[in-house]
């Protein structure tokens, strides 16, 4: 049944006074919700403000309280808080010291050495911009709010390992053979300048070549005088400069004059042929390198043939000794008698030709090489030394007892090491040729490869027979550091004089030099870093070396890191006397080390210095490595599982993605595998960054790139214009060392 509605009957307005109550409450609600979340906004830009207000802070702390709070000031000033630019007040920058307490770390805010920061950001009725004013709020009597923030940020030591490859191939920048690759490879890109070119002029400078005004370009041989005058060629003697020969009293009747002239040289072309035919060679016209000038002197070119048949021949050693003018007479004791008074038969031909090649020859074209040969005394002293060196030049023992001339194993004589080191500089030019181009030319640039092929711990000398001279009787390189050791006399050493150490330093020889530079100027700037600090909170610092299996530690006479504010100048002594020069890829005859990459060696001696010399439980631990090379040598090599080759991936290009395993291959016994397997197993007992800094124009960057990926350490490239080195690297470590890492209070 329909129930009917009348017309004047109304509904009650209750839900309207509900409504209302509602509405209050609702409203109460949007300002409580909507302030709220502004007042959680604001507090998270005031935290993030005083975050980095004190980040800031902390990383220029070494330079002092004034230009800390600064650089808080100007770094809160770019952050924007509840919509307006936030000025820190000075007074809410606090300094103090962060330490440990064996267990814990404790704060203390009123300490004089400082190396913590207290920033403190608010919005209050201090702040100059004054509390927080709400939105909604006001309308149930609220107008503002005040909110503060705070932020502790020390800065945590590190522990820093430098190591320091040293191993033969750190030297080959500044070998001749490499400069024509590096002419290829690296240009200056404002001068167009080739890279060997540069390292070149560097070498000539140091060397007091360019202040001689000798010509790098004279000293390919050729026929003008200048490139004569630059050279001995042993093999051609129409590239060689006149020597004079002694005039000899061939008719015997004790008087040397015009009329003998011609009967010597007749005498001596008679001579050196027969020994020629008795050696089964053509002497090639050596008649027509011998004949008078116009004042009746005997000229000739000769090379070494002629020079060693000249001075073993009996017959004219016995005119020069028995019918002798003054100029014969130089010639009869230096070598017939020779300079220790053994009698000609008893000495090597080879050696009377090295001893005459000597003080004919490389006194002229050679005369400002060091030690000296233009004086007579000092050149006798150096004898078996000089020897060495032109042994070298023709791809004999420089007297070192190893297989170490100038085409011996440890440069690519050979294909298979010619296209090895094609592979490794990317350069399609021929090795091979290059160095073979060395051999058989004495001249200053043949010296520097000898030089640099000894390093400096290999000793070079011949005795007067021609065999190995006694290790009391060789000399180190005049380029070694460890010249003084033999002689004392840094007059005849080459040095470059640091302004900034007060010291002589070995030449320049890259990218050691480059190197030992970049490692001096980050010493310096942590040193300056270090000075305002407390010392239980500087960065202390270790260096190690390697090269084969044997690896030294510097500055370690007391078994710790080093402060490089109280122990800076030894360690400066470590770098530019231990660290500062490589060793040839030869065994050493002094101390039986060789020139071998065992990058693996050198990785775990720093990890076994962070254990057990020093190594602070609270700090960062750094490895900084430097090295050129593909790791070729290991010790101890730890098998790599299957499972440990295929799950193991590294992010090559940054990109945070780990998409490239880290091991070249299975094979636990591979070099490069070793190494590898030793920075991982860096980070995972020390929890250590592994920091690559590469140098050299045949450097691994695949090899450097995956050990510092491994640890999220930085790769640093040395750069593809080779004269740079040294300016890059001090770069580049310059910029780790200013790498500071902080540690943000809550963590504690």
């Amino acid at each position: 049944m329909l129930r009917q509605v009348h017309p004047g009957r109304r509904r009650r307005a209750a839900i309207i006074v509900l409504s209302a109550f509602m509405m209050v409450f609702l409203i109460g609600m949007v300002a409580f919700g909507v302030d709220l979340g502004y007042i959680q906004l604001v507090k998270a830009e005031l935290q993030r403000t005083a975050d980095a207000a004190a980040h800031a802070a902390a990383m220029n702390i070494g330079m002092g309280e004034s230009q800390a709070r600064l650089a808080a000031q100007q770094v809160a000033l770019q952050n924007r808080v509840a919509g307006l630019d936030y000025e820190l007040d000075g007074t809410a920058v606090d300094f103090g010291r962060r330490d440990w307490d064996g267990n814990d770390f404790t704060y203390n805010w009123t300490a004089a050495e400082i190396n913590a920061v207290r920033v403190v950001a608010s919005r209050d009725e201090a702040a100059p911009q004054g509390p927080v004013a709400l939105f909604f709020a006001p309308v149930l009597g609220f107008q503002e709010t005040m909110i503060t923030a705070e932020s502790i940020v020390a800065i945590n030591p590190r522990d820093i390992v430098m190591v320091i490859d040293l191993s033969g191939s750190m030297h080959h920048d500044s070998e001749p053979w490499t400069w024509a690759a590096q002419n290829d490879l690296g240009q200056d890109p404002d001068t167009g300048e080739g890279g060997g070119d540069a390292v070149r002029s560097d070498l000539w400078d140091d060397m007091g070549l360019t202040d001689a005004g000798i010509d790098f370009t004279d000293l390919t041989p050729g026929t003008s005088d200048d490139k004569r005058n630059n050279n001995f060629d042993f093999q051609d003697r129409v590239n060689n400069r006149q020597v004079d020969l002694p005039v000899m009293d061939i008719n015997d009747d004790g008087v040397v004059d015009s009329s003998d002239a011609q009967a010597s040289v007749d005498f001596y072309v008679s001579e050196i042929k027969k020994r020629y035919s008795n050696a089964g060679k053509s002497h090639n016209n050596f008649q027509n390198s011998v004949g008078l000038d116009a004042d009746g002197n005997i000229q000739a070119r000769l090379n070494f043939d002629d020079v060693r048949y000249l001075t073993s021949d009996s017959d004219i050693m016995g005119m020069w000794k028995d019918h002798s003018t003054p100029q014969a007479a130089d010639l009869a004791q230096d070598y017939a008698a020779g300079n220790t008074g053994a009698s000609t038969d008893n000495r090597s031909s080879t050696v009377s030709a090295y001893d005459f090649i000597t003080d004919q020859y490389l006194s002229t074209t050679m005369r400002h090489a060091k030690p000296s040969l233009t004086n007579a005394a000092t050149r006798d002293t150096y004898r078996t030394f000089w020897r060495g060196y032109l042994s070298y030049t023709r791809g004999y023992s420089s007297g070192s007892g190893s297989s170490n001339g100038i085409d011996g194993f440890s440069n690519p004589s050979t294909n298979s090491s010619n296209n090895s080191h094609k592979d490794r500089y990317g350069w399609d030019g021929n090795f091979k040729t290059e160095l073979a181009n060395l051999k058989n030319v004495a001249n200053y640039k043949s010296y520097i490869q000898f030089m640099m092929d000894h390093g400096f711990n290999m000793k070079v000398g011949l005795e007067d027979d021609g065999s190995a001279a006694p290790l009391s009787e060789m000399f180190y390189t005049p380029m070694s550091s460890r010249w003084a050791d033999d002689t004392g006399d840094d007059s005849n050493a080459y040095r470059r004089f640091d302004s900034d150490l007060n010291t002589y330093r070995p030449i320049r020889e890259q990218p050691t030099a480059g190197v030992s530079d970049a490692i001096l100027a980050a010493l310096k700037e942590i040193k300056e870093q270090n000075a305002s600090l407390h010392s239980t909170i500087r960065d202390k610092v270790a260096i190690v070396t390697f090269h084969s299996s044997f690896t030294p530690i510097t500055g370690n006479e007391t078994n710790r890191f080093l402060d490089p504010v109280d122990d800076y100048d030894q360690l400066v002594s470590d770098v530019v006397n231990k660290a500062s020069q490589s060793l040839p890829n030869a065994y050493s005859n002094v101390d039986g080390t060789g020139g071998s990459t065992n990058t693996m060696s050198g990785l775990r001696n720093a990890g076994n210095f962070i254990d057990s010399m020093g190594g602070r439980s609270f700090s960062t631990k750094w490895v900084v490595l430097f090295t050129d090379g593909v790791p070729n040598e290991i010790t101890s090599p730890d098998s790599i599982s299957n499972d440990e080759y295929h799950n193991t991936f590294v992010d090559m290009d940054g990109d945070g993605t780990k998409e490239t395993q880290y091991y070249y291959s299975q094979n636990g016994n591979d070099a490069r595998n070793a190494s590898l397997k030793e920075v991982a197993d860096l980070a995972k007992a020390h929890d250590a960054y592994v920091h690559t800094i590469t140098a050299g124009a045949g450097h691994d960057k695949d090899i450097t790139k995956r050990m510092s990926a491994l640890t999220d350490g930085e790769y640093i490239d040395s750069g593809n214009y080779f004269h740079d080195y040294t300016e890059l690297l001090i770069e580049a470590f310059e910029s780790l060392a200013n790498r500071r890492s902080i540690h943000f209070g809550i963590d504690d």
